[in-house]
């Protein structure tokens, strides 16, 4: 009460995302946080087993390039563990890095391959806003934005 955000968050519309190993963290805090409404991990590693299946709706979004937390570890360590509805796009050409800007040059490739960051960005963005659109919004519209596109894969168990 009093705190800086007061009014500006819904308490019943509370939603975490993690890159990397914030993902590795967000995952144990939904499970235990009944005010979660729903996860989205980035480039996530892997996590405790324990933490499995999450009580929310969940999307992981993985790099086909990535070497630290690469889409086939992912998949099975965390995606096979969640309940429905979840969801795991894959971003071809898509490296660790590319999730956030790393770069050192904003318009370079970070890994020989990846496509330029705006492009990459636009993937990921689209895919997290039909997810939090459709599952912490509630509004079934965006739902239209969870299927897989030009580069992004997408295996879905809504």
């Amino acid at each position: 009460p009093g705190g800086a955000f007061e009014g500006l968050v819904d308490p019943e519309r509370i939603g975490l995302v993690g890159f990397s190993a914030g993902g590795l963290t967000t995952i144990p805090i939904a499970w235990e946080d009944a005010r979660v409404k729903v996860e989205v991990a980035l480039a996530t590693p892997v996590t405790a087993p324990g933490f499995l299946p999450l009580p929310v709706p969940a999307l992981l979004v993985a790099g086909e390039l990535d070497t630290t937390a690469p889409p086939a570890v992912a998949e099975f360590f965390i995606y096979a563990g969640l309940a429905p509805p979840r969801f795991m796009a894959t971003v071809a050409s898509a490296a660790h890095s590319n999730f956030a800007t790393l770069c050192q040059t904003p318009y370079s490739d970070c890994v020989p391959g990846s496509e330029p960051l705006p492009v990459l960005h636009a993937r990921i963005r689209r895919m997290v806003r039909g997810f939090v659109g459709r599952y912490l919004a509630g509004d079934l519209r965006w739902a239209a934005l969870l299927v897989a596109t030009e580069g992004v894969s997408l295996q879905a168990d809504p």
